[in-house]
């Protein structure tokens, strides 16, 4: 067996001088169009929503005249797969604020296009006429993922500081979910199982600071699997403690489980944290990866390419 994507191309973009080249910013977001693989929408921690429609050669920025150009991070950026033309933007002011020469955006709430990124609203302030509910909520939170049920456009997932919401109206009316503590939880990863029924979703959301938890209805209600107190993250923090919680979910088996996805990754950033991997249905078959005084957590300040990852 031999590896490919070993060597990463930067594609940008590169907006600024930094003396004799050209300087790229923080990346939040990736979101690529599952039908056409050449147009990418990206965003950043200080300079908005960019477009590319050939593959990162070139890019456009779309976003400059909103509110705020701070774009939240991990997956802040939505398409919508039935019609994608539809992209959905949450803000944050949580990413590159500690930055020298910097100015923090605000959290100015969730955007809606659909018209491929051309115009923009608001969603919640009223105008256009219609664009009502209670989205404004999210004003000053910094939202962290967007997801769109691909069997239903009116359905959106999206987990923020404060909480996991749903909205069943495009994204103008929410619901928050219970189950992942008092007061705002701060969700900063969020996982759809797709193997699921639509009619029950399961979802996985890292908080940080407490872990993972799982919901069997949609993203309604949730219920804790991965706790400070779980045997391999005690053992492995050693009296420490952790912020960040990312989640992911391996892909689905050939035929698909009927209790979805069983293969979990966690990464929980602190001292002492490590990664994990586990199997869903119990704390105890959690396994952590090789111990690191870090979590593997990895950013790059702008977007890199590459080939297929492994060649048989």
């Amino acid at each position: 067996m031999s590896l490919n994507g070993t060597v990463w191309t930067p594609i940008g973009p590169s907006p600024m001088s930094e003396g004799s080249g050209r300087d790229n910013g923080l990346v939040t977001s990736i979101a690529v169009n599952q039908n056409n693989s050449n147009v990418i929408y990206l965003g950043t921690a200080q300079g908005g929503v960019w477009r590319s429609g050939d593959a990162g050669n070139t890019w456009t920025p779309l976003f400059d005249r909103q509110f705020s150009l701070g774009i939240g991070e991990p997956a802040a950026i939505a398409i919508d797969p039935n019609d994608t033309n539809t992209i959905y933007v949450g803000t944050s002011g949580r990413v590159g604020s500690g930055e020298p020469d910097t100015i923090q955006q605000p959290s100015a709430g969730l955007f809606k296009s659909t018209d491929g990124g051309a115009s923009w609203i608001a969603l919640g302030l009223g105008f256009p006429a219609g664009n009502t509910g209670n989205a404004t909520q999210f004003f000053n939170r910094a939202i962290n993922v967007i997801i769109v049920e691909p069997t239903n456009s009116s359905q959106l997932y999206l987990s923020a500081f404060g909480g996991v919401f749903t909205s069943s109206n495009g994204g103008l009316d929410w619901t928050k979910a219970t189950g992942l503590g008092g007061g705002n939880p701060d969700a900063r990863s969020l996982a759809l199982d797709l193997s699921t029924p639509p009619s029950k979703r399961i979802l996985y959301a890292g908080v940080s600071g407490s872990g993972v938890f799982t919901s069997t209805d949609g993203g309604l209600t949730f219920t804790q699997v991965l706790s400070p107190s779980t045997p391999a993250v005690a053992a492995a923090l050693a009296g420490g403690s952790f912020g960040r919680v990312v989640v992911a979910l391996a892909p689905p088996t050939s035929p698909a489980n009927a209790k979805g996805v069983q293969v979990l990754y966690v990464t929980l950033s602190g001292g002492g944290s490590v990664p994990a991997k586990g199997r869903r249905g119990g704390a105890a078959s959690i396994r952590p990866a090789p111990r690191t005084r870090r979590a593997a957590m990895y950013r790059s300040d702008c977007a890199w390419r590459s080939p297929a990852s492994v060649d048989q």
